[in-house]
């Protein structure tokens, strides 16, 4: 009598597709530490290279689509990612390429649309947003824009929190995707991000640390959306990874480390903040 073959566990894999910062603050470097330090095991591509610092972009460079294309291949023919992040896409080819990749290994991307640079600075070349709008977002499980870049998005303010959920709900309609715009970089008491999942509305909350100053924040973005990946690649329910993404950027922030008189830094925290992190459905549209 045949015997069923049980199905053998490996270890929780994630990819980082991204841009390398020199300083280790943002990008894949940031992002394949926050794996680390929750229990995945991070791989990259890397979509550019940034010589920067938390206090100054210098210059940026994009691989270029056929490199990124090998680098994608040759983690994905020895290693079975599923869950991928990606985030800084310089150039239309390198994002039609990336959306073609998601389709074909049935990944569950997780598109930070980084569409500034870590200084506020347009980066992206002729086509690109277009190219995303188009070909990644519609590939992606999710988007994880940051106020502003919903704001480029849909092409208007965004003030006060009905217009944030409005936002949101836009971006689910128009690109058939779940959606989180992290508040973040906002004001008030509350660090607020709003999510629309499956046509569902969340609001997401953390108290809103001060920071003794503003470069400790570099990388904060990418490192939410890191942590998600890892913990959607953990099995972990979506609710679940998105307040343990959120617990870990507030971690993150108040455990900052000092790397310099000029810089302190976000760094994987000892504490867990989970208990700061409130998600609840959102009532009235």
């Amino acid at each position: 009598m045949d015997k069923k073959k049980q199905q053998k566990e490996y270890y929780p894999l994630v990819m980082t597709i991204g841009g390398s910062d020199s300083s280790g603050g943002a990008g894949i470097q940031a992002d394949l530490r926050t794996f680390n330090a929750l229990g995945a095991y991070g791989c990259s591509a890397v979509s550019a290279v940034v010589s920067s610092s938390p206090l100054k972009t210098a210059l940026q460079i994009s691989i270029g689509k056929d490199l990124l294309v090998s680098q994608i291949e040759s983690v994905m023919q020895a290693m079975p990612v599923k869950y991928v992040k990606s985030e800084m896409l310089m150039d239309a080819e390198s994002i039609k390429a990336l959306a073609e990749a998601a389709k074909r290994f049935r990944w569950t991307l997780i598109c930070d649309p980084m569409l500034t640079d870590w200084d506020g600075n347009s980066f992206l070349s002729d086509g690109a947003v277009e190219a995303l709008k188009e070909f990644l977002f519609p590939a992606a499980a999710w988007i994880m824009p940051n106020l502003p870049e919903a704001e480029q998005l849909i092409g208007k303010k965004i003030v006060g929190k009905s217009a944030l959920i409005s936002a949101a709900a836009e971006l689910n309609r128009k690109y058939k995707c779940n959606v989180v715009i992290t508040g973040g970089k906002g004001s008030g008491r509350e660090a607020l991000d709003v999510v629309c999942c499956e046509k569902e509305l969340y609001q997401m909350s953390a108290p809103r640390l001060e920071l003794d100053s503003p470069e400790v924040s570099h990388g904060i973005g990418g490192t939410f959306s890191a942590a998600f990946t890892a913990a959607l690649a953990m099995k972990l329910a979506w609710k679940d990874a998105l307040r343990e993404a959120k617990a870990f950027v507030l971690g993150s922030l108040r455990e900052a480390v000092e790397l310099s008189d000029q810089v302190q830094a976000m760094y994987p925290p000892t504490e867990d903040c989970i208990d700061f992190v409130k998600i609840a459905k959102v009532l009235n549209k």
